[in-house]
């Protein structure tokens, strides 16, 4: 469980109170934290980059500039895919090459073994993530 621990749901703590907690100081962590495949993740957002290095978790850091949310400096990577029902795509809200990271993104999600598809051909936009509903 990643999660703020003074903003989480006590039914959410008690669902989850078996497992490792991991707290972060973001309490918008999907927005900003993607899951990948064989436990790897990558991140927008320093803080979590930290918190999972210390907590010796595979995480690769991205910089948010260059992703588009209105109304403020920048959005967040997680904000901006989701990936499939069957973790063989990950869709991102824009296009890897008018993102200035997206060359080293796109070649760690292919890594992981992801398709990329790409919604529309222009900057990376947070839109608040991408859920996949059956």
């Amino acid at each position: 469980l990643i999660h703020h621990e003074s903003v989480s749901d006590e039914n959410i703590k008690q669902f989850f109170s078996a497992k490792k907690s991991i707290h972060v100081n973001q309490a918008y962590t999907r927005c900003n934290l993607v899951p990948l495949r064989n436990g790897k993740f990558i991140t927008s957002d320093e803080g979590i980059f930290n918190t999972f290095k210390s907590n010796g978790l595979d995480v690769e850091y991205f910089s948010p500039e260059g992703i588009l949310l209105p109304g403020f400096d920048h959005g967040f990577l997680g904000g901006a895919m989701g990936i499939g029902l069957f973790d063989e795509k990950i869709f991102l809200l824009g296009a890897l090459k008018s993102y200035p990271e997206g060359d080293r993104l796109g070649a760690t999600l292919k890594q992981a073994g992801y398709e990329i598809i790409e919604l529309y051909p222009g900057p990376l936009f947070d839109g608040g993530s991408l859920l996949m509903i059956p």
